[in-house]
């Protein structure tokens, strides 16, 4: 299974390519898809804190 972080790292690696690469701002169905991980990327940033901060509470 793959970590969380891992997973942030990956999908924040395919956003700065589809930026890089500027066509899901002139084609609709790429900017949804763009929009869509971003929305990924704010989930997984959410369940990432999470579970550092349940980790933490644990080890206090």
């Amino acid at each position: 299974m793959r970590s969380l972080r891992w997973e942030v790292e990956d999908l924040a690696c395919d956003i700065s390519c589809s930026i890089d690469h500027g066509e899901c701002f002139y084609d609709a169905e790429m900017l949804n898809e763009f929009i869509a991980d971003l929305e990924r990327l704010k989930n997984l940033a959410v369940a990432y804190y999470r579970e550092n901060r349940d980790e933490k509470e644990v080890i206090e």
